[in-house]
């Protein structure tokens, strides 16, 4: 399979979309959203970018970042 680079957006802003796979769930409770917005802030301070919003819902995740 063809893996085609992505091309750096002239605004430095990014919308990053995950879907469970077969539209399975993959926050299954709040421990679940918990974790992963740590996880999601300890790698946004340790690569030093923003997070201007995002939505968490059971079976995918949005954000938006630079």
């Amino acid at each position: 399979m063809l893996i085609i680079a992505r091309q750096i957006s002239e605004s430095g802003l990014y919308q990053i979309i995950l879907q469970g796979i077969n539209k399975h769930i993959i926050f299954e409770d709040e421990e679940d959203k918990e974790k992963f917005l740590q996880t999601l802030n300890n790698y946004k301070v340790k690569r030093g970018y923003m997070v201007y919003g995002y939505s968490l819902m059971g079976k995918s995740y949005t954000f938006h970042n630079t």
